[in-house]
């Protein structure tokens, strides 16, 4: 059946090879291979078969995505795996709407691109304008909108260019008893201002010299009662400035000065074990403790462990808190029983009341931006990022470009400088692709996961990205990437 449906496509099977054995192609249709020119004769020999639109771009050595769509406006999509099969498919037929709006983005399109391209970078457009045959190249690591826009009408699939980069090894601890899918990680945070991070799980509470490369169990803390180190659920935080850090079990609460091994106050248990048991540091100069537990938000003083606020009691359950990177904003993420938030609260660090609150839609990964004043979502399904300014209550929609297979980001990390973010995405496995956050546009892709593994990741306070899985803790420089030349 398969090859029978190939021989069907053989037009688009002379495309494709003429572009495999050409290895570029030039967008101003000069030194054209002969077999290029397929479609031109479709429309010079005056037949009525010329298709209004094809769409073709690798995403293999050996194979095409493809769409055609007729002067009718039937639409067929499907990806060419060459000389074996046509798998998958999208067909569709256009209203006289639809059609219309897919001859108005054509007519638009810019110019193509002059560079000679690597096959793995092409994206070609070719169609009939005012009765003439057009072929257009551009570059799918910077896929103009216009032609964005023509993937979104067909309903084809279009997926940029994406570099795959490699981190660096930053540290390796040899504490801890478990590995791979057992070496579940309950925390981990990074200083905002020192090159410091504090992790917990089974694998016990570990700080992390980024500047120095090493990781050092806090040993000092084995002999207090109850402490229990090594459970899947327990949490720490660390102070922006890397002296404090604050650790919950579901047996005991602790702040230490880790440094002089010194122990500022203890508490019982906040009384939850799981999701609910959380706990934030903020505060413009670091100086409160936020905690979650028990569908209760309270907010402490750090040094002295001493209850300031509560700020909600009787909630759902609480699936996300965290802080801004300047301490100033504190969000929480509540949901009943799925495992996603379905709303989010947003508090002033040192207010009782909060600031706003807005609903999501279930299956939302969530990030923070530096300032705290927005606030993004990636809504499973959905190809783009909701960023909510919570101040003025707006919502706006930016294009996000995903990997194959992939349908939105579990988490989202804003770089200090603003000028990155980094999405964990649900790839198999799941992995982490770093965008420009003035244009939207992917930069890399770090294929960092592993199946049945667990990670956690962060900024450090210099720009670099780090992932701690396992007993290692590994890093990316993300300000060295660039767009595609």
């Amino acid at each position: 059946m398969s090859m029978k449906l190939n021989r069907h496509l053989s037009a688009e099977r002379i495309f494709v090879t003429a572009i495999l054995f050409s290895g570029a192609v030039s967008c101003f249709g000069a030194n054209l291979p002969e077999e290029l020119a397929e479609s031109d004769r479709y429309f010079g020999s005056g037949g009525t078969n010329a298709p209004l639109l094809e769409l073709d771009w690798f995403s293999g050595p050996q194979t095409v995505e493809f769409c055609r769509v007729s002067q009718s406006g039937s639409v067929s999509s499907a990806r060419n795996v060459i000389n074996w099969a046509i798998q998958g498919g999208h067909r569709a037929q256009l209203d006289q709407t639809n059609l219309q709006f897919l001859v108005m983005t054509m007519n638009s399109l810019p110019a193509p691109v002059s560079q000679t391209l690597p096959k793995d970078r092409l994206l070609v457009v070719r169609g009939l304008r005012t009765n003439l045959w057009f072929e257009f190249t551009y570059d799918r690591a910077n896929v103009p909108k216009e032609v964005e826009k023509l993937y979104e009408i067909t309903g084809a699939y279009l997926e940029w260019f994406m570099p795959e980069v490699n981190g660096r090894q930053i540290a390796h601890s040899e504490y801890g008893h478990y590995f791979t899918s057992q070496a579940v990680i309950g925390s981990f945070h990074v200083a905002a201002s020192a090159p410091l991070a504090v992790s917990s799980g089974v694998n016990g509470l570990m700080v992390w010299n980024l500047a120095k490369g090493t990781a050092a169990p806090l040993l000092f803390m084995k002999g207090m009662p109850n402490a229990n180190f090594e459970g899947p659920w327990n949490t720490a935080s660390i102070s922006p400035d890397g002296n404090i850090i604050a650790y919950a079990s579901q047996y005991a609460t602790y702040a230490m000065d880790w440094k002089a091994e010194k122990i500022l106050w203890q508490k019982n248990s906040l009384g939850g074990i799981g999701y609910d048991n959380k706990i934030a540091i903020g505060g413009d100069k670091g100086q409160f403790l936020f905690i979650a537990a028990v569908g209760q938000i309270e907010r402490w003083d750090l040094a002295t462990g001493r209850q300031l606020a509560v700020l909600a009691t009787n909630q759902p359950t609480i699936h996300f808190l965290g802080t801004s990177r300047d301490g100033k904003v504190l969000v929480v993420g509540f949901s009943g029983m799925e495992s996603w938030p379905t709303s989010i609260t947003v508090w002033k660090s040192g207010e009782d009341k909060p600031s706003a609150s807005t609903t999501l839609p279930e299956s939302s990964g969530v990030g923070i931006l530096p300032d705290g004043r927005r606030i993004a979502f990636s809504v499973f399904g959905q190809k783009s990022l909701k960023i909510w300014d919570w101040q003025n209550d707006t919502i706006k929609e930016i294009p996000f470009r995903l990997p194959y297979a992939s349908s939105h980001a579990y988490s989202i990390f804003w770089s200090p400088d603003k000028t990155r973010f980094a999405a964990y995405v649900d790839t198999y496995p799941s992995s982490i692709v770093v965008y420009d956050a003035l244009n939207w546009k992917p930069l890399a892709h770090w294929k960092c996961g592993q199946v049945m593994s667990d990670a956690k990741f962060d900024f450090a306070s210099d720009g670099e990205f780090v992932e701690l899985r396992d007993h290692d803790l590994t890093g990316l420089d993300v300000k060295s990437l660039s767009e595609s030349k």
